[in-house]
Parts: C-alpha cells; sequence; structure tokens
C-alpha cells in the first residue's frame, strides 16, 4: 500500500471519529440550550459557513488542483486573496446578524462578540485545513479537527461548567478556544515546512485562475443551507432546531463524498467510473443505509431529546432521498472537473442554484416543510442528469 494512501485512510478514520464526536457534542450541548436557543446558533453557525465556503470554496478547490509552490508568488497571491475574503466575509456576517435581530428573534449582546470571533476563527480554521490536505498532509488534518472536538468537549463540560455563564456563551467559548489552538498549531506548521518564505502578493492574480472553481462549492453550500434559511425565517422559531437535529443524524456520513471528491482533484485516484458501472448496487446500499439510519435517528432523537423535537417520518424520508441525491451530485460535478468539461462543470451548478430557491419557494407554500427537500431533491436531479449529458458529449 502506497504511503499517500495509508494517510488518506487514515484521515478519513480521523474524520470518522471527529464527525462523530461533533454530532454527540450537538446532542449534548441541545439539549441543555433549549428548542429556542438551539435555533439561534444554528442560524449562527449557517450563516457563518455558508458565508466562508460562498467566498472561499473556489479558492481553495483552485490552489488543490494546482498546488502552487509554497514560496511561490502565486501562493502569496493566494494568501492575500484569503484576506479580501475575510474583510467581505465580515460585512456579510454583520448584514445577517441585523436581519435576524431585527425581523426574527434579537440576538444577545453579551453574544454579539463571542460570534464574530467564532466567524473568524472558525473561517482560519476551515483554510489552514484546507491548505494541509493541498499539501499531503490528510492525516494531520483529519487529527486536528478530531482533537478540536475534543477540546471543545473538554472545555464545555469540565473547563467552563463552574462559571457563571449563559450556556450559549460557554458553547461559543469552547469553540472560539479550540479553533484559536488548531490554528495557531496549524499556522505553525505551515510557516516552519521546507520552502515556506512566502511573500503576499497581489490577490487579483489568484482570483484570475479561480474562473470557473467557485460554482461548485458554492452550490453545494448554498443548497446544504438554503432550506434552514428558508425555515428560519418561514417557520417558527423552534422548527429550525427540530429540523437541525433530523439533518445532522441523517447527513453524519456526507463526508465520504466530500473525501472522494477531494482526493479525486487531488489526483489520487477517479472512484466516479467505479460508482457509475455499479450505480444500482451503490443506490441500493445506500437507500438500505438511508433507511436505517432514518429509524435509528427517529428513536436517538425521541429518547435523548423528547418527542417534541420529532418532526413526521416523511420529512425524514424526503431529507435521506436529498442526501443520496446530493452526493451523486458532488461526485459526478467533481469528476467533469477532474475532466476539464468546464461548461458543465459551471453551469450545472448554476441550474441547481436556479432550481433548487424557485422550486422550495413553491413547494413550500404547497407541501409545508416537507416541500423543501423535494424541491432540493429535483433540482439535484436536474443538476446530475446535466452534467451527464455533458460528459457523453465530450465523447
Amino acid at each position: 500500500m502506497s504511503a499517500s494512501l495509508l494517510i488518506q485512510k487514515r484521515y478519513l478514520a480521523a474524520k470518522v471519529i471527529a464527525t462523530l464526536l461533533s454530532l454527540v457534542f450537538a446532542f449534548l450541548y441541545s439539549r441543555q440550550l433549549g428548542i429556542i436557543n438551539r435555533s439561534i446558533l444554528i442560524y449562527v453557525f449557517t450563516l457563518s459557513s455558508l458565508t466562508w465556503i460562498v467566498l472561499t470554496s473556489g479558492s481553495t478547490l483552485t490552489l488543490r488542483k494546482l498546488m502552487p509552490d509554497k514560496g511561490s508568488r502565486d501562493f502569496g497571491s493566494f494568501l492575500a486573496l484569503m484576506i479580501v475574503e475575510t474583510l467581505i466575509g465580515i460585512t456579510v456576517l454583520t448584514i445577517g446578524l441585523l436581519v435576524f435581530s431585527n425581523y426574527k428573534t434579537t440576538i444577545p449582546g453579551p453574544l454579539i462578540a463571542l460570534i464574530y470571533a467564532y466567524f473568524l476563527l472558525s473561517g482560519f480554521a476551515m483554510i489552514l485545513v484546507e491548505i494541509l490536505i493541498t499539501y499531503l498532509h490528510y492525516l494531520f488534518s483529519g487529527l486536528i479537527e478530531l482533537v478540536a472536538v475534543v477540546i471543545q468537549l473538554s472545555l464545555f463540560f469540565i473547563i467552563l461548567e463552574p462559571l457563571e455563564l449563559s450556556i450559549a456563551s460557554k458553547l461559543l467559548l469552547s469553540f472560539n478556544v479550540s479553533y484559536l489552538i488548531i490554528c495557531l498549531r496549524m499556522a505553525q506548521l505551515i510557516i516552519s515546512s521546507s520552502g515556506m518564505n512566502f511573500k503576499i502578493s497581489s490577490p487579483i492574480n489568484f482570483w484570475k485562475a479561480t474562473k470557473g472553481s467557485h460554482l461548485l462549492g458554492v452550490s453545494l453550500g448554498i443548497v446544504d443551507r438554503l432550506d434552514r434559511f428558508i425555515i428560519a425565517f418561514y417557520f417558527p422559531t423552534g422548527t429550525l432546531a427540530k429540523y437541525s437535529a433530523m439533518t445532522s443524524l441523517i447527513s453524519y456520513f456526507r463526508f465520504l463524498p466530500e473525501f472522494f471528491s477531494r482526493i479525486m482533484i487531488s489526483g489520487f485516484i477517479l472512484p466516479y467510473s467505479i460508482l457509475r458501472k455499479n450505480r444500482v448496487l451503490v443506490i441500493s446500499i445506500f437507500m438500505a443505509a438511508v433507511s436505517t439510519i432514518i429509524l435509528v435517528s427517529r428513536i436517538f432523537i425521541s429518547t435523548f431529546l423528547g418527542q417534541e423535537w420529532l418532526l413526521p417520518i416523511t420529512i425524514f424520508v424526503a431529507f435521506g432521498v436529498q442526501e443520496i441525491l446530493r452526493g451523486a451530485y458532488q461526485i459526478s460535478l467533481n469528476y467533469n472537473s477532474k475532466l476539464n468539461l468546464t461548461f458543465s462543470t459551471s453551469a450545472a451548478p448554476v441550474l441547481l442554484l436556479l432550481v433548487a430557491p424557485i422550486l422550495s419557494s413553491l413547494t413550500v407554500h404547497i407541501f409545508g416543510l416537507i416541500g423543501i427537500p423535494i424541491a432540493f431533491s429535483l433540482a439535484f436531479i436536474a443538476s446530475i442528469s446535466f452534467a451527464a449529458v455533458g460528459r457523453k458529449d465530450a465523447r
């Protein structure tokens, strides 16, 4: 077994454990926060992650594709672009917080500073992880995420527990301190690595290189979180917490297509052709797995959080189907990107971004909450079909 493949497998194992611990942690603090306060923090977390994904996904994808020398002008341009995107992100966050506070629920003043710190530190951690993955530090990247979750658990339940702070403040502090620690460690590793005598250069150079690379990450980032924004403003505040509890369990294995996509772009394996040849078997396995996850999720939520946190089973099933299609979409589009099918790789995400919001605005009025996964599933099907046509035309 090659060293790079072994590192990738160990990274995946660390990622699995880190994701599982994060899920357990989310359910533990959700019970303490309650439905309303949990909904407010979900909005904050969603706004923060969506802003970073929309702004930086194209840049980090381009970094993985080009892999410029760490002491080169291109890498310096990438760092400068990250600074510009951070400033834009702070502005977007401010607007999002003002809109939510004015039109939905007021966010407590003491949390504002912690929210801004969370935004910056979580974003920096995301970018630094991408840099490490680009330059083959897969295992370290997986371990650093695992360490972050362990620090969060320790801070929230042990170190910060005696302090007379609100549950939300303790939670944000635990996230912020953990992200600060891992950011410092990752930055130290990057700076001390060989050939790391980089200089900041114009961000325009790298921005030009990202042309066509933003749409895939942006489309998934928006679609993955658009449902929560619709629920936050259209339905009662507590609905968002219930929906989040369901989606966090069913989407636990979302990191698998993300992992395949990352290493596909980096050029280590090309799994899409194998998945395509065995698509019937793959779909059957996924359907069986998702069905099991749905049943286990409902039992877990009702037992651990209570019956008041449960949504109808039809919504669970609809979201499970959406997750299968999401994974197929992500792998399909990254495969097209790997084949340099520029038009279909760019046009399919645009189609997704057009179809999903328009359909969801209609289906929510007709079907209620279940209309959201129905609309997104149809949008994924349309985009996957378009990408497949692009591959056929290229032959």
